[in-house]
């Protein structure tokens, strides 16, 4: 993101920026922490000002070190719409991305790649159609889900448009990423937990989201079909 004009933050108390140019400066009169990472253009006075007499209000972190911005939908045709994955940055970066297009790893054909879910659909319907593909994309809406979507193959995208919600309705994961998979992404969710677990099962609750190291059930589940 560019910002060229002042940007006024008004009285929200949390502030994250990361990877901007901001040659018009921010306002910020109120709120508690500002952190800036991998931000170009700011004068060193508007850090100062932002943080006024309260010591460790700011913090400034020159460069991003690690980075994959969210996948992204762009229509790329006709009626063609395709999923474009941005590339890993590693080393340090600062700024907006400049060029976009040189900046996609791979792209993604939403009709012959990428499964389109709907709410209502439940986890089984969901990991069966994803066989063979690779991506999901979810639709706006609640998702009630009583086992996890599983992802157990590299490079795979799971991106949600509208902030489809995914409700753990049995104190279960929502999503589920195998061990030992390479560039997986998983961006536009939101995770809410439902209900306890039932049947007897007084164990803690699962993660929402499980990242690699998976449990038992999850090899078990996958090695069932």
């Amino acid at each position: 993101v560019a910002a060229h004009g002042t940007l006024m933050m008004g009285t929200q108390q949390q502030w994250f920026f990361r990877n901007m140019d901001t040659p018009g400066g921010i306002y910020c009169p109120q709120g508690w922490n500002y952190v800036f990472v991998g931000v170009t253009s700011m004068k060193d006075q508007t850090y100062h000002e932002c943080e006024n007499i309260v010591i460790g209000k700011v913090s400034v972190v020159d460069t991003t070190p690690q980075v994959a911005e969210k996948p992204y939908l762009v229509q790329t045709g006709n009626e063609t719409w395709s999923i474009y994955v941005p590339k890993f940055v590693s080393g340090g970066s600062a700024g907006p991305t400049q060029d976009h297009l040189s900046a996609v790893a791979w792209k993604l054909s939403v009709e012959s790649e990428v499964y389109v879910a709907k709410p209502g659909e439940s986890a089984d319907v969901i990991n069966e159609a994803m066989r063979g593909k690779k991506g999901l994309l979810l639709t706006p809406g609640i998702y009630n889900l009583d086992r996890p979507i599983i992802v157990s193959q590299d490079n795979f995208v799971v991106l949600g448009i509208g902030f489809p919600t995914l409700v753990s309705t049995n104190g279960n994961s929502v999503v589920e990423v195998t061990s030992n998979l390479a560039d997986v992404r998983i961006a536009g969710l939101l995770l809410e937990a439902g209900t306890p677990k039932v049947d007897g099962d007084e164990g803690a609750t699962d993660p929402l989201m499980h990242w690699g190291d998976a449990a038992n059930k999850t090899e078990r589940d996958l090695g069932e079909g």
